[in-house]
Order: C-alpha cells, then structure tokens, then sequence
C-alpha cells in the first residue's frame, strides 16, 4: 500500500515529499515497500518505537522543519487531484500571515462531485488534516498529543474554524481513502474524551497565539 501512495503523489505533485514512521517491530515488514517507496518520490523516513498514529506524525513534524505545509495521510490513502500541492501552496501565500489549516476533499465528504457520496456526508468535513507551516510554529503540533488515533482531526478543525480553515473542492485537492475497520479502536472513547476536554478547556490559549499572529500580520500587511 505505500507503494500506491508513493506512486500517487509522485503522479499528481510537483514538490511534495513524503515522510513515514515505522515502527521498528514493523522495520522488515516495511523494508521492500519502503525502498520500492524512495523509486518513486523523495521519501524521509523514521525508524522508531510505537508512539501511536498522533504521536507518529507529530514526530515527522519535529524531524522535518522548514516545509511550508503538513498534512496527514495513512499508507492506504491515494491522492488524487493533479498539482494539489502547488493549490496548498497557493492557500498559505493568501495569507500575510501564512497562517491555516486546510481540509482535503475525502471519500465520504459532500465535495465529492464525480459520483454519490456513501452514507450522510458533511458538506465540510476534515478527514485528513492539513496545516500550514507557521501554523505548526505557532501552535507547536499537527496532531493533538493528547489523542492516540481519534477526534485530533476535529480538533484541528474546530480550532480552524476559529482561526482560519480553507475546505478543498475534488478539483483542488482530494485524498482518497477506503474505510477499514479501525485497529486502534480500543483508544476511540479515551481520545473522544480528550479530545472533548482539550477544546473545553485549553485550545483557547493555543488560538489566541493564531489569532494574535493573524492580527501582526494584518497591521503590518
């Protein structure tokens, strides 16, 4: 599957990379898909302990400072959308402060035009979150750390909603994404729960350093 991957943003980017976590029970297991991978697009990966899906990608994040955007994908996800890269960089350009979070067209989410949506869509709907990279400078995070696997993408949604979110059309960027059975599930209702505490209790603070570098931004703009 992460040859899929690698083959799809190598078909549809200019200037993406792609960076992976494994986990080092799983080194072997990745090793083939992992070089055929670095054939097809430039590839940075970690080797490391099992963190969890959260604390996986805000490790990638920390390794691999000074890209303009991040975003989430699991090794199952394709991407879709010719040049969506250069679209995500077009969106933190808008922008004097370079400050949003940006919401991929999914599988199941109502900017799908090409065929019927399964289930009830939201017409906006972050399934796979992306960020800019002043947006990592300023809240310190891609995930919320304090989730495993779970509700971190509504999170970001919430507070991009309170700061500033762009939600893609399928024309723009779309990341497609069959639906499993998740294999974390066990960690579902404790991520809800913090999840739901953090945005109750302590993402104000975390917005208020967005909205105050917006602000800078904009006096100076």
């Amino acid at each position: 599957m992460l040859e899929g991957l690698a083959d799809s943003i190598a078909a549809t980017s200019l200037l993406a990379d792609l960076a992976v976590y494994i986990d080092d029970d799983e080194e072997e297991v990745y090793a083939e898909a992992l070089k055929a991978a670095s054939e097809r697009v430039t590839v940075r990966p970690v080797i490391g302990p099992r963190l969890g899906p959260c604390g996986s990608l805000n490790d990638l994040v920390k390794r691999n400072p000074g890209y303009n955007a991040y975003g989430a994908a699991t090794d199952d996800c394709q991407f879709s959308t010719p040049d969506w890269d250069l679209w995500v960089l077009h969106r933190e350009a808008e922008y004097a402060d370079g400050i949003t979070a940006i919401a991929p067209c999914t599988t199941v989410a109502a900017c799908r035009t090409d065929s019927e949506v399964p289930g009830n869509p939201l017409e906006n709907r972050m399934d796979f979150p992306w960020v800019t990279g002043r947006w990592i400078e300023v809240v310190g995070w891609l995930c919320f750390p304090g989730a495993y696997a779970f509700y971190w993408d509504v999170v970001v949604e919430v507070m991009g909603k309170m700061t500033r979110i762009v939600y893609a059309t399928q024309d723009e960027f779309e990341i497609t994404h069959e639906e499993h059975t998740p294999i974390n599930s066990a960690k579902l209702l404790l991520d809800a729960k913090e999840s739901i505490e953090y945005l109750a209790y302590f993402a104000e603070e975390p917005i208020s350093r967005l909205r105050k570098e917006m602000a800078v931004a904009a006096e100076i703009a």
